[in-house]
C-alpha cells in the first residue's frame, strides 16, 4: 500500500532540437532519515547552451514550515557519449556548448536540504513542494510559445491513515535512470526511468500537466494534449 505519493518527474519532449535558454526538466524526492526527519533532493536538468544553473534553490511549500533552502551539492555532465554520426571524433561535452549551439548537451544539477521536521497530517490534497524557473526551449513543438514559458517542478506528499509525519515513516520513490537527451528519429524507442520505492510500495504512472513557473497550466499546440504529449 502506498503511504505517501511522491513526486513528478517533468521531462520536456520535442521533435525538434533540444538546445534551450535554460531548463529541460527535473525531479523532487525526499528521504525519511533514521532520526525521524526528512531530507529533500532536487535534480535540475539544464541545457548546456543556456544560462547557468543557480548555486542554490528554495522549495516553496504549503506546509507551515515555509520555504526549504537547498544548496547545490553536485553537477554532472550527462551529455551523450560515443562517436559522432560521421564516424570521426567524439561527441561533444557540456563545456563545448558552441556557437551555433550543439543540441543534446545536458548538465544535471543536484540540490539537497538539511534535515527538516514536517509535523502534522497532510490535508487531503497533500502538501506541495515546488520550485520553478524560466525558461523552456523555444524549439519545443508541443506547447504554445514555449520560449517565453517557465516550468515548475512539483512533488506532493499525501496523507496516510491520518498519521502524523513527525516522526517520518516513508520515503518517496526515486528515479535511478538518467534522462535520455538524444534518440534516433524513425526508430522505436522505449524509455524506462527505473523508479523504485525504498519501502517496496506499488507505483503508478501517468502524464503530468506542464506548468509555468507560477504554477499555471500551459497550453498544448493543436494535435497534442495532456494524455498525448508525443
Amino acid at each position: 500500500m502506498k503511504k505517501l505519493l511522491l513526486s513528478l518527474l517533468i521531462l520536456l519532449t520535442s521533435t525538434g532540437q533540444l538546445f534551450a535558454s535554460h531548463g529541460m526538466g527535473g525531479e523532487i524526492t525526499w528521504e525519511c532519515l533514521g532520526n525521524g526527519q526528512y531530507q529533500f533532493t532536487m535534480k535540475f536538468y539544464r541545457d548546456c547552451n543556456g544560462i547557468s544553473a543557480p548555486s542554490s534553490v528554495s522549495l516553496s511549500t504549503n506546509h507551515p514550515i515555509g520555504n526549504i533552502p537547498m544548496p547545490k551539492i553536485a553537477a554532472n555532465d550527462i551529455s551523450p557519449d560515443g562517436i559522432l554520426y560521421n564516424g570521426t571524433g567524439a561527441c561533444a561535452t557540456c563545456i563545448q556548448g558552441g556557437n551555433p549551439p550543439i543540441p543534446g548537451l545536458v548538465e544535471e544539477h543536484i540540490y539537497q536540504s538539511a534535515p527538516v521536521t514536517l509535523a502534522g497530517v497532510p490535508p487531503a490534497a497533500g502538501w506541495l513542494f515546488e520550485w520553478g524557473t524560466c525558461c523552456r526551449s523555444a524549439s519545443i513543438d508541443n506547447l504554445v510559445n514555449p520560449g517565453s514559458q517557465g516550468f515548475q517542478l512539483r512533488a506532493i506528499m499525501y496523507p496516510y491513515n491520518f498519521t502524523n509525519t513527525n516522526p517520518c515513516f516513508d520515503s518517496s520513490p526515486i528515479f535511478t535512470e538518467k534522462p535520455s537527451t538524444i534518440i534516433c528519429t524513425g526508430y522505436p524507442f522505449t524509455y524506462n526511468h527505473n523508479a523504485v520505492d525504498p519501502e517496496q510500495d506499488s507505483l503508478v504512472y501517468s502524464w503530468g500537466q506542464p506548468l509555468n513557473d507560477n504554477g499555471a497550466a500551459l497550453t498544448f499546440t493543436p494535435g497534442y494534449n495532456v494524455n498525448s504529449q508525443l
